[in-house]
């Protein structure tokens, strides 16, 4: 059964969907929150379309308050990605305004330390020019995804990333640097997945104060009472963890053929962990027995 595991993935993460579908991965963004412009220029619209006079322009960082969601009614596609029109007041140069804004020109999740703005977003959908299934992409249109700092408002650096997308849910969180030399923060942002054989994917990235860089990925994924994949991530700070490693614990699950689900602890089981070496500017895996 173990060799089957490889299969069980293929079949479950294989999902062809449409680059025009309404995405749901919107929908986490709520009435009555604030936001974070996430375009480089957003336009603020009398009403919720593009048929509307433009009243006024916002730039990459501005905060906005979300007064009105319209669901699938009033609804636009912009590089594959098809979002609502909202409505939004923010405060300019002193004045209190609002408007209308494409859903697609914010961000998810509005993060900030200090002075520091950690802003993301889906830039675009893009078709998977490989062949998928591949050993990191599962889907046949692929989400573009950008990761953009700002200090004092003003873009340091932007880091651009890929991910399938069939998740409905995406998150994201700014941490110390947990014991990684020569970094400040360490951000986290996730794509998960609410159905069985949906994987969710853990993208890490380092922030130095001047440049973002990449850190190992994980992921997961299972199918209730069939099989189950895990991975987590230890760092230097955290119990277990050794100085300038990245531990990563790899958990694997599944029934042997003809057995029924009783609990996941009857379920025969792998376990194994990856190591990687961090020397302050970009890791690298050790090899066994290193």
């Amino acid at each position: 059964m173990k060799k089957n595991i490889s299969l069980f993935l293929i079949l479950f993460l294989v999902i062809k969907i449409s680059a025009q579908q309404y995405f749901g991965i919107y929908s986490q963004i709520k009435e009555n929150t604030s936001q974070y412009v996430y375009a480089d220029i957003t336009n603020v619209r009398q009403g919720p379309g593009i048929n509307y006079p433009i009243i006024d322009k916002l730039t990459l960082g501005q905060e906005v308050i979300i007064n009105n969601i319209f669901d699938n009614k009033y609804v636009y596609t912009q590089n594959g990605i098809r979002a609502c029109w909202i409505s939004v007041s923010y405060v300019k140069d002193g004045i209190n305004k609002q408007g209308y804004v494409w859903e697609g020109n914010l961000t998810f999740n509005p993060m900030r330390r200090g002075n520091t703005k950690f802003i993301y977003g889906i830039n675009a959908i893009k078709l998977n020019k490989k062949q998928y299934p591949t050993e990191k992409h599962h889907t046949q249109y692929l989400y573009k995804v950008e990761l953009k700092i700002l200090v004092e408002d003003k873009l340091i650096d932007k880091k651009i990333f890929y991910t399938d997308t069939e998740q409905s849910y995406t998150e994201a969180n700014v941490y110390e640097n947990l014991g990684l030399k020569d970094v400040k923060n360490i951000i986290r942002i996730s794509f998960e997945g609410e159905a069985c054989g949906i994987p969710s994917y853990y993208y890490y990235f380092a922030w130095n104060g001047n440049k973002i860089l990449d850190l190992p990925s994980r992921y997961g994924v299972g199918d209730a009472g069939i099989f189950n994949y895990s991975e987590k991530f230890i760092f230097p700070l955290e119990k277990g963890g050794k100085p300038n490693r990245i531990i990563k614990k790899i958990e694997s699950r599944w029934l042997e053929e003809g057995q029924e689900f009783t609990s996941y602890d009857d379920m025969s089981v792998e376990r194994k962990k990856e190591e990687f070496l961090w020397n302050g500017k970009n890791y690298k895996k050790i090899k066994k027995g290193l």
